[in-house]
């Protein structure tokens, strides 16, 4: 799927100088199909390990015949 728009806004970049980081976060909206591009990848393997650790805890709590019972 396509990516329609990427909004970045980072904080403390530069050691908290605001003109800088106000200039780089400008930088990497006006260029953020670049930095999808880059990071993309590595942001959805992250997102993908984390919703597996998140539902890896959930069905060691819960049984998983508790969440899909055969009859309702």
């Amino acid at each position: 799927r396509a990516w329609s728009r990427c909004y970045i806004n980072l904080d403390g970049l530069f050691g908290g100088n605001k003109a800088l980081g106000d200039n780089m976060n400008q930088f990497l909206n006006e260029n953020w199909r670049d930095v999808v591009k880059e990071i993309g990848p590595a942001v959805a393997q992250t997102m993908e390990a984390l919703v597996k650790q998140i539902v890896g805890g959930i069905t060691h709590l819960v049984p998983y015949d508790e969440v899909f019972p055969e009859k309702v």
